[in-house]
């Protein structure tokens, strides 16, 4: 659980200890809205989360985040610009989480989809220093794990208030090949 949140601590908890637990399919948007379990009927469930996502929709950010993504031999080297708007809150504790992302893995019989491979640095992201009306920039490499398959590789890059634990915004970069 990337967004640290306590329900799903708990079911990873409960799945590791060998209880078995009601609780998923489990449906957290944005860390602020979540819910735990299905509906009457799985349609009436899917209807929820969607509703559910549809208006976090319409919150607007105070961040704006550009993103970029190149692989060379031994890392995912990205580049991030973050720019605030008034509406920021000064001194919020915020952090940089990224996530690499690999599409169609092949595992047990089954193939799955938007697969997170890494959360890098660590679930609370790196400390951003930003306040109202500002723009911070960050270039770095992410180590390249073997068995990744370059080709279906995405970065995401999030930023969340540690304190609420609320993703206040996302992007998404597909990694390019250096040439």
């Amino acid at each position: 659980d990337s967004l640290g949140l306590a329900a799903a601590d708990t079911l990873v908890a409960g799945y590791e200890s060998g209880l078995v637990l009601q609780g998923l399919p489990y449906f957290s948007c944005d860390g602020t809205e979540n819910m735990m379990g299905t509906q009457a009927d799985i349609p009436g469930t899917y209807q929820e989360y969607r509703q559910k996502a549809d208006l976090r929709k319409l919150v607007k950010s105070p961040l704006k985040i550009t993103l970029d993504a190149q692989l060379d031999q031994s890392a995912i080297v990205y580049s991030v610009k973050l720019n605030s708007d008034e509406s920021l809150p000064e001194n919020a504790d915020l952090g940089l989480v990224l996530a690499v992302v690999e599409d169609s893995v092949n595992a047990y019989g089954k193939v799955f989809r938007h697969t997170v491979r890494m959360i890098y640095p660590d679930t609370r992201g790196e400390a951003l220093n930003l306040g109202p009306s500002s723009e911070i920039s960050r270039s770095r490499g992410i180590p390249l794990v073997s068995g990744w398959l370059p080709w279906r590789l995405s970065l995401v890059a999030y930023v969340r208030d540690n304190h609420t634990r609320e993703v206040i915004q996302s992007a998404r970069a597909r990694v390019f090949s250096a040439v």
